[in-house]
């Protein structure tokens, strides 16, 4: 047995002199604190590898690797090694005891790590890199209830292929019924690269299949009663804006355990999640599930709410549970949840989140008018105050207030070619106070026409500047601080 094959004893919680016991007798005195620390990284990740002992301990990492492997209480995978459950269990348990701080300090720096290589992972290694970022939270919430960890390969991830289209729809029909797999077909058609499917070699079988859709307004929303429900949902709590889509998490369908924990079901998590990591574009995310109340704590656990409406099919009612990604990108949300795991969420919160509720989510044209708003009301704070965008991204994610992030798009008007007479023309209208354009036209000894010309330029550049941060979700930030614009 490779003790991955089943959940870390997330509720084992001896005394710490039992901890301590256990930890002399099974893994002795290592032979320096760079030892300790690599014991550390393995037993809080899941899979150790060379290149993440570099990353997180420096070029010795390779030296402490090698000593890890020659261990009798670590197992060697095809991808790295891992410590046996109770070895592992100590040693997070005595860590978190011994150095909470430094125990938050490693899960961030894993979990940044581990976020990477998501990002820039080999379809290969996709879904490897996601779990390895899941399991880092696997005492969060109910995930001991939902997830397996069981050890990668047992189960393949495949790409659907044409000939998977019989077994796809006959296990639709079998656990959804006929209505189901009618609508399968009808994204196959469309879609076949959202399809995966999955096999547990050397069976060739296949085991199980999901669809991970991407869906641009109004796709799909009179052939399938589920992608109807969830474009009512968007239409009533946050409407699309230009370059982004939602995704739906359709279907997930085993063939024996169909919705519950397992290897298969584990990949098809996995990929919900790697999925919304590497999406820049993303607004709603909906992952259907049948509604039995399995799923629900976990996924209201995620911030994944049920919508209004469930849909009957089959005989059988389905719910959608929903997520606008706008207001809080997943990196964000991700480092929140680590907060709430470790208890080190700031009990007074930063000012943005103080004053409650979501972010607004604006189309261009409303973002436009209320932009144009604040910029005539910037030298006035109670008006400005009462400006929508007060609850938009720009403000809300960063704890950025409005009056710094009209100023921060003003001073990156000299970035631009010719930008310098745009960034004249702003100050003196917004910043400096002239009574009239009129008087800001002769304060910057220029006709009346020409200041004109120049303030509308600068108007739709600063626009342009805050739109496009509200999207990407980076903060606006002064020339010379850190951007990633």
């Amino acid at each position: 047995q490779s003790g991955m094959d089943q959940p870390a004893a997330v509720d084992w919680a001896p005394g710490q002199d039992v901890i301590a016991a256990l930890l002399r007798h099974l893994v002795g005195e290592p032979p320096s604190r760079a030892h300790w620390a690599a014991l550390e990284v393995c037993a809080h990740a899941h899979i150790t590898s060379e290149p993440l002992l570099r990353a997180l301990l420096g070029e010795q990492g390779r030296e402490l690797f090698a000593w890890l492997r020659e261990q009798p209480y670590i197992e060697t995978t095809t991808a790295g090694v891992h410590p046996h459950d109770v070895v592992r269990e100590a040693l997070e348990a005595d860590l978190r005891w011994r150095d909470p701080d430094g125990f938050a300090d490693l899960h961030t720096r894993l979990r940044q790590y581990m976020l990477e290589r998501v990002g820039t992972a080999a379809p290969a290694r996709f879904l490897q890199a996601v779990g390895e970022l899941q399991f880092l939270y696997r005492t969060d919430g109910f995930m001991a209830d939902t997830h397996r960890w069981h050890p990668y390969g047992l189960v393949e991830d495949l790409p659907y292929r044409p000939d998977h289209e019989p077994v796809v729809l006959e296990l639709a029909r079998d656990r959804e019924g006929a209505e189901s797999a009618r609508a399968a077909a009808y994204w196959l058609a469309r879609q076949p690269e959202a399809f995966r499917v999955q096999r547990v070699p050397p069976a060739e079988d296949v085991a199980g299949w999901s669809a991970w859709l991407k869906l641009a307004a109004f796709d799909g929303e009179s052939q399938d009663p589920v992608a109807a429900v969830a474009w009512e949902h968007v239409r009533r709590h946050g409407p699309l804006r230009a370059g982004e889509h939602i995704a739906m998490a359709r279907f997930h369908i085993g063939r024996g355990t169909y919705q519950r924990p397992s290897p298969v079901m584990d990949l098809v998590l996995w990929r919900m999640l790697g999925e919304i990591v590497r999406d820049e574009r993303l607004a709603w995310t909906f992952i259907v599930m049948r509604d039995d109340g399995f799923w629900d704590r976990h996924l209201l656990h995620c911030d994944m709410r049920p919508v209004e409406t469930t849909v009957e099919t089959g005989g059988h009612r389905y719910r959608l549970f929903a997520h606008d990604w706008r207001p809080q990108p997943a990196d964000s949300w991700l480092a929140e949840k680590t907060d709430e795991m470790l208890g080190t969420a700031p009990a007074d919160p930063a000012p943005a989140a103080a004053q409650g509720g979501d972010a607004l989510i604006l189309t261009r044209a409303e973002f436009t008018a209320a932009a144009r708003s604040a910029l005539r009301t910037l030298r006035w704070p109670d008006e400005l105050a009462l400006n929508p965008l007060r609850n938009s991204r720009l403000v809300r994610t960063h704890a950025m207030p409005l009056a710094d992030v009209l100023h921060n798009a003003i001073h990156r008007l000299p970035l631009e070619r010719g930008g310098e007479k745009s960034h004249r023309a702003a100050m003196a209208a917004f910043v400096e106070g002239a009574s009239t354009q009129e008087a800001a036209a002769r304060r910057l000894g220029l006709p009346f026409s020409t200041y004109r010309r120049h303030l509308a330029a600068a108007v739709e550049r600063i626009i342009d500047i805050m739109w496009r941060h509200e999207i990407d979700g980076t903060p606006l930030r002064r020339p010379g601080a850190h951007s990633a614009e």
